[in-house]
């Protein structure tokens, strides 16, 4: 019969789910699990310079106008030296 079927099927479920001590050790043991992420003294270091110039509001407003006028009126020059030598910053 279905009943017999369904009951025995239940029983089969509460058998399998009732509390077992390697099955709780093991839970135990996952839920005890943290990951860990250790940063490089490079990435911290950079981090650190990364927030203080996100804090500095330090803009010159003077150097941006002079620049954008000259870039607009096309008396803006910077040769490919002049680039690499101040990314290299070297003078």
């Amino acid at each position: 019969m279905p009943i017999n079927n369904s009951v025995n099927s239940l029983s089969t479920l509460y058998q399998l789910n009732t509390y077992s001590p390697a099955r709780q050790t093991r839970t135990q043991a996952v839920r005890s699990f943290r990951d860990e992420m250790m940063l490089s003294a490079e990435t911290q270091t950079f981090n650190d310079m990364l927030r203080r110039l996100r804090q500095s509001s330090e803009v010159r407003q003077d150097k941006v106008e002079e620049y954008s006028a000259r870039i607009a009126d096309g008396s803006y020059f910077a040769s490919s030296t002049d680039i690499a030598a101040g990314i290299l910053g070297v003078h």
